[in-house]
């Protein structure tokens, strides 16, 4: 039963979260940080997004209440599963580690909170979203995606050093941009010849612009993100045309290796050396931080070995056990054995989502969106980029978004 309001009312409503839906991506991408300090702690902030989707849930509840509808359809029933199991998993290993540490956990608490609200947004978005409203969102983020691609390549050009903009880590920075790079990729296979040229020009840009972020790891996941589109989108066009794509990628990588700095490039190319037919790490600071990423693995298994079921609790990394970087031994170190199988889990549904859209007719977003999260889990093995609050706030978008726009909902 509904309270019978003006329709005036309503209309005005939708109006609101058509346009939160338009701004939600760019303020996303575009993201302001401003730190808050607090004692022992140097990554507490508030972000712009946080305010943006506070928004958007008051609005919600808001209308939930004058409407007294309580129902949401989810949309992808194995996701919020995934997120809650996640979540209560989450919870109980920051408990426990409360329970055994006589330090503070604030650190562990206040990302407990930040995960939490990545939930908030997931139900949030199943609530309000329509196919008109997750056409826009994608449409949006797509927009906001090449645009900053392109910042980041004139900040390049113009001598920057591994530019970080928005995303406060270039390995960060080029993790999200994998994203608008498979989307032009995948754009390219189902459009004109003339259309074509276009995508993979913008997909060229946005691959240089990730070799100026320095980012190994993020050349890693764009050599994923190629290889898995042409794969997905392989009965769409020629041998030819693929090879002529993935040859602009390679040369690509070569032309943001002549624009990005001397220091750059050696990060990217000066870490090994063939001597005598061997192989081997050099001496430079970047084969260091390979060496570095190989102790880390290490530490990270000990620290596992301590507290196997529960781990040290959420985040404990870098606050109370150090850096660990690798994402999968981080988990496997913070939240233990079966902590990293939830999140495994959890990862494969979202791949899940992506793959029944394109396997149901659905449009490029869900190609690209397929290809950026396999480059992504790939490129984990550099860094903690999945569950990073900035890229989960847009990674549950994207599903919402896709399922809503692919699949569909009975109201418009």
């Amino acid at each position: 039963m509904k309270i019978d309001t003006p329709r005036s009312n309503q209309i005005k409503g939708l109006k609101i979260l058509d346009f939160i839906y338009l701004l939600l991506p760019i303020i996303l991408v575009f993201s302001v940080e401003v730190p808050i300090p607090v004692s022992g702690l140097s990554y507490v902030s508030i972000n712009s997004e946080d305010l943006a989707i506070a928004v958007l849930v008051a609005i919600t509840a808001g209308y939930t209440l004058l409407e007294r509808s309580y129902k949401i359809d989810i949309l992808t029933p194995q996701v919020a599963c995934a997120l809650l199991a996640s979540t209560l998993w989450i919870i109980t290993s920051v408990t426990v580690a409360a329970l055994r540490t006589q330090g503070s956990i604030l650190g562990s608490t206040l990302w407990m909170l930040k995960w939490i609200e990545d939930i908030m947004l997931f139900f949030v978005l199943s609530k309000t979203i329509t196919k008109n409203r997750a056409k826009i969102a994608l449409h949006s983020l797509i927009f906001a995606g090449t645009l900053l691609g392109l910042i980041v390549l004139v900040l390049g050009v113009s001598g920057a050093y591994r530019p970080r903009i928005f995303f406060g880590n270039p390995n960060t920075l080029s993790a999200f941009l994998l994203f608008p790079t498979g989307i032009w990729i995948s754009k390219a296979a189902n459009v004109g010849a003339f259309r074509a040229a276009g995508s993979v020009t913008l997909a060229a840009a946005l691959s240089i612009a990730i070799a100026v972020t320095g980012s190994r790891s993020g050349l890693l996941g764009l050599f994923v993100v190629v290889l898995v589109s042409i794969f997905l989108n392989r009965n769409k066009l020629g041998f030819r045309d693929w090879m002529g794509i993935a040859t602009t990628s390679v040369g690509a990588i070569f032309a943001g290796f002549i624009i990005a700095d001397k220091t750059t490039v050696q990060r990217l190319t000066g870490w090994v050396e063939y001597e005598s037919g061997t192989l081997s790490l050099t001496n430079t600071v970047a084969a260091r931080s390979f060496q570095i990423r190989l102790e880390l693995i290490q530490k990270a298994i000990r620290l596992f070995r301590e507290y196997p079921i529960f781990g040290h609790g959420w985040y404990a990394s870098p606050t109370r056990v150090g850096p660990l970087d690798v994402h999968y031994t981080t988990l496997l170190a913070e939240i233990g054995f079966i902590g990293l199988c939830l999140f495994v889990w959890m990862y494969s549904t979202f791949l899940r989502v992506w793959i029944r859209a394109l396997v149901a007719g659905g449009s490029t977003v869900a190609f690209g969106a397929t290809a950026w999260y396999c480059g992504l889990l790939t490129q984990s093995i550099g860094g903690n980029f999945p569950r990073t609050p900035h890229l989960m706030f847009i990674t549950i978008l994207l599903l919402v978004c896709v399922a809503g726009d692919t699949i569909g909902k009975a109201t418009n």
